[in-house]
C-alpha cells in the first residue's frame, strides 16, 4: 500500500461560514417580505453560499491527498492531480485577504498555458491549494514541501 497523507478542510470552519450565510439567507428573506428588491439578490447569494459550505463537508467533496507520486487536490468534487517533479515549491501566498499556499510548475510542464498565465498575475504563482486544511499557512506549505522532497510525516 502506498503511504498516503488525507487532508480535509475544517468542519468547524465550514459550518461556521455555513450558518453565517444561512443567516444573511434569512436577512434576505426578511426583506423580500418587506417589499425590498434587494432582498432577492441577497437571498440567492447567500443561500448558494450556505449550501456550499454545507456541501464542503461531505468527505468526497473536499480534500487534500498527499502520495509518494504526488498531491490531488479536490474542491467541490474538482479534482486536481499533479506529479512532485511537476511543481517547483510551496511557498505561502496572500491573494487580497485570503492567505494561502501556491506553488509554481517546472519550465516546459504542459497544459493550461493561459490560465497559468493569469493566475501569475492574479496571485504571483501558477496554482494554489484551495484551502489550509486546519493548519497554518507556513505549516502547510513546509508539509508540501517536505513531501516533495521525499520526507514523509503523516501528522494529520
Amino acid at each position: 500500500m502506498t503511504p498516503q497523507l488525507l487532508l480535509r478542510p475544517s468542519p468547524a470552519k465550514n459550518l461556521a461560514f455555513g450558518a453565517l450565510c444561512a443567516v444573511l439567507t434569512l436577512g434576505g428573506v426578511w426583506l423580500v417580505l418587506r417589499g425590498d428588491w434587494v432582498g432577492w439578490p441577497t437571498m440567492v447569494m447567500f443561500g448558494v453560499g450556505a449550501l456550499l459550505f454545507l456541501v464542503q463537508m461531505v468527505p468526497s467533496v473536499s480534500f487534500l491527498r498527499l502520495t509518494d507520486e504526488g498531491f490531488e487536490m479536490c474542491s467541490l468534487g474538482r479534482q486536481h492531480r499533479y506529479r512532485w517533479e511537476d511543481v517547483t515549491g510551496f511557498r505561502p501566498i496572500k491573494i487580497r485577504h485570503a492567505s494561502l499556499v501556491g506553488f509554481d510548475f517546472v519550465p516546459g510542464y504542459g497544459g493550461h498555458a493561459k490560465a497559468r498565465a493569469l493566475a501569475v498575475a492574479l496571485s504571483g504563482t501558477e496554482g494554489a491549494l484551495p484551502d489550509t486544511y486546519g493548519r497554518s499557512v507556513q505549516a502547510l506549505a513546509d508539509l508540501m514541501n517536505d513531501w516533495k522532497r521525499g520526507v514523509r510525516t503523516f501528522d494529520s
